[in-house]
């Protein structure tokens, strides 16, 4: 499992659709103007929570000139646009709220086109005030510098980096008190500075000094800085073990939150939500039943508890342990097996291709997939592609968005237990295997779609 600051992606494609009805007040329509997508690297650069909800929500625009719709908005929605390593543009919007975003300049400019009155800073603090520059964080530097700072270096930094806060809080203090901020605007932009803060020094913060009223602002759970604290102060305060270089021990860390007495109870379901994630994601994801046990009995068995039970499949765990097939979910979560596939296209070359939603040249190869499925077009092969991810929901995202066919990408739900998954060492992703027409399996490590000798091969099994 691959971990940044001890965060789970809890991120979930929304519903936003192209607007093609009147609109209704408990909506926000987010008109792009030459949207540019940030070089950030995220697969989508723009994200929202509703208020008092800790759930991101990812807003893809398919064109630079585009119209969305988020729906159900009881009041507000904090929206971040992620524009650069280290620049969060962040913003709250109304439910009415018509809102158009220019990329005139290259970075975004807000305005709305409803008559709700606003502050002179409200839409875009960020981009007014953008000459107070936070200096490159140690990651980041390293990246552009191919090394870390020296000690006189980083003792520059640390000053450089406590003079951005205080420029930061002085500009908010000033605006707020000549009315040109909001007290929304004004709190969410105060919190961030202040965890932020916390956060960048958090190897040597006293965690177990925090007070009760930082650890119960469900106002800010939307906001990304607040959260990333408050799994700091679990991790910190409780002394939560690594278990390698990357990961936590998320089964302490999550039985730690659950005893908190200090905590909210928002600010405990987004830890717990989060802690049970990061196991259902980790080498001990088959513990997922009993921590989900724990979750569900704190929650009542709400929303949250059925997403959890729908997304790792917890109702089939019966099938997971299942040696002797290697079975397969398709996207209306129907049973079936490699074995049922390869005997359903008996007299077809079959292709399989085990991929999963966190492989990047698991899915820079799919290009090359179609590519060769245009070229053998009209012969008798078909190509399969498993999915090995942990988490459904996932993995049917990342289907949708690779536009692959519902009748043959398929969900594997027993990669651990399946003796032909051990048998052919499934280790490692991307993989490639070929079935003859009389469903023999002849190539157990085939060449991927990119190579020419794959064409050559799937080619000499058709002329058999």
């Amino acid at each position: 499992m691959r971990t940044i600051f001890l965060s789970v992606s809890l991120f979930l494609i929304d519903g936003a659709v192209v607007i093609a009805q009147p609109l209704s007040g408990n909506k926000v329509v987010l008109v792009f103007d030459g949207y540019v997508k940030s070089p950030s690297g995220m697969e989508s650069d723009i994200y929202y929570s509703k208020a008092n909800d800790f759930r991101n929500h990812f807003i893809c625009p398919k064109s630079t000139n585009d119209t969305l719709v988020i729906n159900g908005i009881e009041s507000t929605v904090v929206l971040t646009h992620v524009f650069s390593l280290g620049a969060n543009y962040i913003y709250e919007f109304h439910k009415g709220d018509t809102v158009k975003l220019d990329y005139k300049n290259g970075l975004p400019r807000v305005s709305l086109s409803n008559k709700r009155p606003v502050l002179k800073h409200d839409l875009n603090f960020e981009d007014d005030f953008k000459a107070i520059k936070r200096p490159s964080e140690p990651s980041v530097f390293r990246l552009d510098n191919k090394r870390p700072r020296s000690k006189e270096e980083n003792l520059m930094y640390e000053k450089e980096l406590n003079d951005y806060f205080v420029a930061r809080d002085e500009k908010l203090d000033v605006l707020f008190h000549e009315k040109l901020l909001s007290s929304t605007i004004y709190t969410i932009h105060k919190a961030r500075n202040k965890f932020l803060k916390i956060n960048l020094s958090k190897a040597n913060y006293s965690f177990g000094t925090v007070p009760e009223s930082d650890l119960a602002l469900d106002n800010l759970l939307p906001v990304k800085t607040y959260k990333y604290f408050l799994e700091n102060y679990i991790i910190g305060k409780y002394k939560v073990g690594k278990v390698n270089d990357f990961d936590y021990d998320f089964k302490q860390a999550f039985d730690a939150a659950l005893s908190d007495s200090k905590l909210s109870y928002k600010t405990k379901e987004y830890l717990l939500f989060l802690f049970l994630n990061n196991i259902a994601n980790s080498k001990d994801k088959e513990l997922l039943p009993v921590y989900f046990e724990k979750f569900q009995a704190f929650e009542n068995g709400n929303e949250l508890s059925q997403w959890i039970k729908d997304s790792y499949l917890l109702d089939l765990n019966v099938l997971k342990k299942e040696e002797k097939e290697v079975l397969l979910l398709d996207s209306m979560k129907r049973k079936t097996s490699l074995k049922e596939f390869v005997a359903k296209h008996k007299g077809k070359v079959v292709y399989v291709d085990f991929w999963a939603s966190w492989c990047a040249p698991c899915r820079a190869s799919f290009p090359y997939s179609l590519k060769l499925q245009q070229e053998l077009k009209g012969n008798d092969v078909v190509f399969l592609f498993i999915s090995t991810d942990d988490n459904f929901d996932i993995w049917m995202k990342a289907t949708t968005k690779e536009n692959l066919s519902e009748s043959s990408s398929f969900y594997l739900i027993n990669p651990k237990a399946s003796e032909f998954i051990r048998k052919i060492k499934l280790n490692s992703i991307p993989r490639y295997m070929l079935f003859d027409k009389e469903g023999k399996l002849v190539n157990a490590d085939a060449s991927g779609p990119k190579e020419v000798k794959c064409k050559a091969e799937i080619v000499q099994l058709l002329n058999r």
